[in-house]
């Protein structure tokens, strides 16, 4: 994905994109400081979640479809109301970026806007559940039906990002799982996927000719989708070339909003209008189109800091792949959000958010129970 990015890049024709063979080699290397570790997790061995742990996994599990289901009841109105209203899909989305609130207020939301968030996690629970366990069949497609209320969740808002997160993560946990399948489950996989992917299709069709299309230009689509798809190393070059010390206008706070309960509002949480506007006068760019996470971690944090914490996720990421011939299912939780950092932060660091935050921190938490269930054994 991402050399497919950079190798459109060369396609985009935009004459304020400032390039530099620096800011080139320190993409690539915070790149790589967190490919690595994600390449070298190879496992061939898997070990089995042992009786005092299958309890955990079902109640794990129930908890994850019972929420789907609940989600889908509370969402799938909203999303039925939102396409076949006749509205204009750009006006509506404009105006919920402008505030409106289609989801509504309360308890319940933030419930399910939390829960939905477990969808990489569910996946993983769903293919060890497959591949390993004896569970009924109806049992398994909840689970699967259970992971896809974070699309709906997503299109309750107008967006795209549902479907295409949650085929990528789909991708990922199918490689992850792939050599614990058996061929007779890897062909059934793909076939979800295909009729996940036709049914996407009907959705993300409307809504990018919505985003993207002009009428009265016949060739905007093409040229927005290319831009969309290929301009992440070509801002991200512009960043890092035109702003000099970005750590002053931003704020790791923006990264982990949670600190903003500890310490009031971050420098960087300013009236986002005046933000922006102060930005584009004062640099030339605009800091909110898509540069990856890495370009979110340097618009927030500078340069050392982003390679102090690129070092340490490094190091964090390298343990996890260490001795990875036989692996728990708790390692398998970890290594999944660690490598979200990389696959969702395609366009930006896609886990800057409280409820990210706590959804990363409830995930260590729940690997934490497994491996000490483990070794109590």
């Amino acid at each position: 994905m991402y050399f497919f990015s950079v190798s459109i890049t060369f396609w985009i024709q935009e004459e304020n994109i400032i390039y530099s063979i620096e800011a080139t080699f320190f993409f690539l290397m915070v790149f790589m400081l967190y490919m690595i570790p994600i390449l070298k997790f190879k496992p061939k061995y898997l070990n089995y979640i042992p009786r005092n742990q299958i309890k955990l996994f079902r109640v794990v599990s129930y908890f994850f479809i019972f929420f789907g289901i609940i989600s889908y009841v509370y969402f799938l109105p909203i999303v039925y109301k939102l396409f076949s209203s006749g509205g204009s899909l750009m006006v509506l989305r404009t105006d919920m970026v402008g505030g409106a609130n289609y989801v509504g207020e309360g308890f319940l939301p933030i419930i399910l806007n939390f829960t939905c968030q477990f969808y990489p996690i569910i996946l993983v629970f769903y293919f060890y559940s497959i591949s390993y366990l004896n569970n009924k069949k109806i049992f398994n497609n909840l689970l699967l039906f259970s992971s896809t209320a974070y699309i709906l969740n997503v299109l309750a808002a107008i967006g795209r990002d549902g479907f295409i997160l949650w085929m990528m993560s789909y991708i990922f946990t199918f490689l992850l799982f792939y050599s614990f399948m058996t061929p007779v489950i890897k062909v059934k996989q793909k076939k979800v996927f295909i009729y996940i992917f036709v049914i996407a299709l009907t959705f993300l069709v409307p809504i990018t000719v919505a985003r993207f299309y002009r009428g009265d230009v016949p060739d905007s689509g093409i040229n927005s989708l290319k831009s969309y798809a290929g301009a992440q190393f070509a801002n991200f070059n512009n960043f890092y070339n035109r702003i000099d010390k970005p750590e002053e206008i931003g704020s790791v706070n923006n990264l982990l909003p949670i600190l903003n309960f500890f310490d009031g509002q971050s420098k960087g949480n300013q009236d986002f209008l005046s933000n922006w506007d102060n930005n584009v006068f004062k640099y030339g760019v605009d800091p909110n189109v898509f540069s990856t996470f890495i370009g979110s971690f340097f618009l927030q944090i500078g340069t050392i800091r982003t390679v102090g914490v690129s070092l340490f996720a490094f190091i964090i990421g390298s343990s996890l792949s260490r001795r990875c011939k036989r692996v728990d299912f708790s390692k398998l939780l970890l290594i999944t959000i660690f490598s979200q950092i990389v696959l969702h932060g395609f366009f930006y660091f896609k886990l800057a958010y409280t409820v990210s935050f706590v959804y990363l921190i409830s995930v260590i938490i729940l690997a934490a129970f497994f491996k000490n269930k483990l070794n109590r054994k």
